[in-house]
């Protein structure tokens, strides 16, 4: 199982050519997977990031974010993971100086499945050991 960051979806999902190698890889490699644990996860607080971006013109997706989400739902092995209330405490009790809250709530969420997480964020990557780029 893997977790993408906003960034690594906007990225997958937009421009796979800004991903780096190793991080195309382990998504294809998780695609491939035949397994029932080989999945691809990205946190709702992503869905709610990226709406935000286009509300802001800061992002365009060429559809609107409804119809983007509509899109991630029919991608196999993709599920949207909610972010419930234990998922905000544990992003809290982060040993972390960090102070976006949605990357820790996305640090969070793969630490709770053990799972790798695709990420170009240099803070990111200095805390969780399993980041992949």
């Amino acid at each position: 199982m893997i977790v993408l960051d906003t960034c690594a979806l906007i990225w997958w999902t937009l421009a796979p050519e800004k991903l780096s190698s190793r991080a195309s890889a382990s998504i294809q490699a998780e695609l491939r997977d035949s397994s029932l644990q080989s999945k691809i996860v990205v946190s709702s607080v992503s869905v709610w990031e990226i709406s935000v971006k286009c509300k802001k013109n800061k992002l365009t997706l060429g559809v609107s974010p409804k119809e983007y989400v509509d899109k991630l739902h029919m991608i196999d092995k993709l599920s949207i993971a909610p972010v419930d209330e234990s998922l905000w405490l544990d992003s809290v009790e982060l040993v972390w100086e960090h102070n976006d809250h949605v990357d820790r709530v996305i640090v969070s969420l793969a630490a709770r499945e053990a799972a790798s997480l695709i990420t170009c964020d240099a803070e990111i990557r200095k805390f969780y050991t399993g980041t992949v780029w």
